[in-house]
C-alpha cells in the first residue's frame, strides 16, 4: 500500500489525499488517483523539502 510504502499509517495518507482532493491537486476514486494540478504538487513538493530541510538543519545547530 502507499502508506506502507511511506512508511506512514493509512489513515494518515488518506486524511492528506482528500485534502488534496479539496484542494483540486487530485482526484479520488475507488482504488485509482488522479493527478489535477501536477504543477501545484510539485510546488509543494519543493516547499515541503526546503522546510524539512531547514529544520534539520536547526536541530542539528542546536545540538552543537
Amino acid at each position: 500500500t502507499i502508506a506502507n510504502h511511506l512508511g506512514s499509517h493509512r489513515e494518515v495518507i488518506t486524511r492528506m489525499l482528500r485534502y488534496f482532493q479539496g484542494e483540486g491537486l487530485v482526484k479520488l476514486s475507488r482504488g485509482k488517483i488522479t493527478i489535477l494540478d501536477s504543477k501545484r504538487l510539485e510546488t509543494l513538493q519543493r516547499s515541503l523539502k526546503l522546510f524539512f530541510c531547514n529544520i534539520k538543519r536547526i536541530l542539528h545547530l542546536s545540538e552543537l
